[in-house]
Order: C-alpha cells, then structure tokens, then sequence
C-alpha cells in the first residue's frame, strides 16, 4: 500500500505541475537492479536446496543472498551520494525529492528482509536439518517477501527511469 500511494502521488504530482525538473538516474541504479535480481535468483536456490533438505547449499545460497541485499543497499547509498556530490538533494525539484523517498522507503522495507534473512542464516549455521525444517514456513515467507521486494524494485526503477 506505501507504494503504491507513494507511485499515485508521484504520478499526479508529475501531471500537476510544470516544476518538473529531470535529473539524470545514477549509473549505480544499474549495478544494485542486477544486484537485486541476482539475490533474487540465490534466494530461490536456497529455497530449493531447503526443500531437497540440502543444509548447506541452503545455507551458502542464504548467505550469497544477505550480501547481494547488502549490495544493493550500498550501491543504493552510493547513488545517493553520486547525486548530492552533483548538488541534487531531497528539496531540489519534485522528482528527486520522490526519487529519495521511493528508494528510501524500499531500503527500509528490504532492510527489513535483512534481518530475517540473517535470522535464517543464524538458524541454518547449525547445519542441522531438522531444526531448519521446522523452519521452513518462515523461509518460504522470507522467500516470498525477498521476492516481491525484487519485482517492486523492477517496477519502480523502471518508473525512476522513465522520467531521468
């Protein structure tokens, strides 16, 4: 629902008014979306190898995947930072003040699958598959989120995109 107010807002917003100023996308933006999907793609390996009961392909598969979301949100902030060293900031036009708040809402909410994918991590560490097969219902969840993160990601670099 936060997004999906946040894309109406952005859209009559850019309707509304002619102080629309494009500014041009940070390269980074690129680097993180193939970070993204990349996670994407581990996270489903790692719920496959859970669901074939393989401990510690799941586990390194977990593993890959925390650190590709880790990327992404440091190629996230590096965009930032390439766009306040080109003296674009929250309050200079309406699209960057959207483009700060959409990504960093998504940061939020991917931060968020962080920690439980860190949770699941400690959980798998102990190599033990019973233990992480009481567990599963909270990793297909994980999966789930991780995934719906990945493809709201995609609709909103693309709507960032169109406008840069």
């Amino acid at each position: 629902m936060t997004f999906g107010a946040l894309t109406g807002a952005f859209v009559l917003r850019l309707m509304s008014n002619h102080d629309w100023h494009s500014i041009r996308m940070p390269r980074l933006l690129w680097l993180s979306t193939a970070l993204i999907v990349a996670s994407s793609v581990t996270m489903e390996a790692a719920r496959r190898a859970l669901r074939h009961r393989a401990i510690r392909p799941y586990y390194h598969r977990l593993l890959l995947t925390l650190g590709l979301g880790l990327g992404f949100l440091i190629a996230q902030l590096m965009a930032w930072r390439s766009l306040v060293a080109r003296g674009i900031y929250l309050a200079s036009n309406p699209l960057s003040s959207f483009f700060y708040i959409i990504t960093g809402a998504h940061g939020l909410h991917l931060m968020g699958g962080i920690v439980a994918l860190g949770y699941l991590v400690a959980c798998a560490r102990s190599l033990e598959i019973e233990a992480m097969m009481e567990r599963r219902t909270i990793s297909e969840g994980v999966a789930i989120y991780w995934h719906f993160m990945d493809l709201l990601w995609l609709g909103l670099f693309a709507l960032l995109s169109s406008l840069g």
